[in-house]
């Protein structure tokens, strides 16, 4: 990120450098139109200089804060507790997930927004899937590799967040758990905690 503040800067001050040469050969004509048109660049490129720090810190910001909103828990967590067993074989913490299947799993994120909740009304969704902090962990149901995600809305999440899993036993929409298949690209068992 620093390196593309210093190509932006140096960008900007090199336009500007050029454009007061040229005006400084035109200094015979009239100082006082180089004096405008001197004032005129110098505006334009603080402006657009300005505009661009600024697009580049809310990209840059933007992006730090979708990493912010995920982490995939050490193995170890899964022997905390187990949140909701979606089986009786399904085993939470027995395989580390790549960064690969993780981004595959925050592409088909989205996915989450079309399913239906079991035992909930069909108008019941899950409208914003990638604004709730969200919790990966390997497992594994019937012998296949899945990844585990349990996913809260609470700003800021709890101190632990990051090394041991978020169990909650009520809160509707605002807690939800899904499995995903790596190798299918789909997300299944879809659940939400009961209202308190």
């Amino acid at each position: 990120m620093l390196i593309g503040w210093i190509n932006l800067l140096s960008r900007v001050r090199t336009t500007y450098v050029f454009r007061r040469r040229r005006v400084k050969r035109d200094t015979q004509t009239s100082p006082a139109g180089v004096y405008s048109r001197l004032r005129g660049i110098t505006a334009m490129s603080s402006q657009k200089l300005l505009a661009r720090c600024l697009l580049l810190l809310l990209v840059s910001t933007a992006a730090s804060q979708q990493k912010q909103h995920s982490v995939v828990l050490p193995q170890s967590a899964g022997k905390v507790g187990d949140p909701k067993p979606f089986s009786g074989d399904t085993n939470l913490g027995t395989w580390a997930p790549s960064e690969a299947e993780i981004d595959g799993l925050e592409a088909n994120l989205l996915q989450i927004s079309g399913m239906k909740l079991k035992g909930w009304p069909p108008s019941m969704q899950i409208q914003h899937p990638d604004f709730y902090y969200r919790q990966y962990i390997g497992a594994t149901a019937n012998r296949k590799k899945l990844i585990f995600v349990n996913a809260f809305c609470q700003d800021p999440p709890p101190q632990t967040w990051k090394n041991q899993i978020y169990v909650v036993k009520d809160g509707g929409t605002c807690f939800w758990q899904a499995l995903y298949d790596p190798a299918t690209k789909q997300f299944s068992n879809l659940t939400i905690n009961g209202r308190g």
